[in-house]
């Protein structure tokens, strides 16, 4: 399917690279990032992908240019 484009808002790089490695090593979940989520805001505001669905991560985010 290949990459949607969504990004975290209102968060810099740097403070997204520092909640995923902070919650790496103390095994916390990601919610802090799932709440700035795009992709989850325009779902819940029935922007778009009113129908996708998928399970919460439950993984640190893989993208290499996190």
């Amino acid at each position: 399917m290949g990459d949607l484009n969504f990004r975290i808002d209102d968060m810099t790089a740097d403070e997204v690279h520092d909640i995923v490695l902070n919650r790496r090593h103390s095994g916390d979940s990601f919610a802090a990032l799932l709440a700035k989520d795009q992709l989850l805001r325009v779902r819940r505001e029935g922007r778009a992908f009113s129908e996708f669905s998928e399970a919460v991560p439950t993984f640190a985010p893989t993208y290499k240019f996190v």
